[in-house]
């Protein structure tokens, strides 16, 4: 006989610990940092074409709108490497309870905006 279990989808009401959403954030950034890498070649090929190429380029990084969205890549940048360092650590064996594990992650998340805080007036 089979038995009808309960079967709950709602994924979307399902609430994650932080360090699962450190986790899937640090798989999206990383996603995200190799496309903005590959872009940021083509700009670099560009802007050594021919001085056309780079007053071009340099128009368009004064831009407000892409100015916006490199502030928004440099920000999961730097989250990307501060989760990556306690991904690392994590797997030395550190921050395996939850405890430990959830203060490390709020600490983390620290860590990356303040990074972020460091070096983001670079692209303003």
């Amino acid at each position: 006989m089979l038995k009808k279990r309960p079967v709950n989808n709602a994924y979307l009401q399902t609430k994650l610990p932080i360090t699962a959403l450190i986790s899937i954030t640090h798989r999206l950034s990383g996603i995200i940092f190799f496309l903005a890498s590959l872009a940021c070649l083509f700009i670099f090929q560009l802007s050594l074409e021919s001085p056309m190429g780079f007053d071009l380029v340099v128009d368009f990084f004064n831009n407000l709108y892409v100015k916006i969205i490199l502030t928004g890549i440099f920000l999961l940048i730097a989250l990307h490497i501060s989760f990556g360092i306690r991904h690392m650590i994590a797997e030395c064996g550190y921050f395996e309870e939850i405890r430990s594990g959830n203060i490390s992650a709020y600490a983390f998340i620290l860590i990356g905006f303040g990074i972020f805080a460091l070096f983001g007036g670079m692209i303003w």
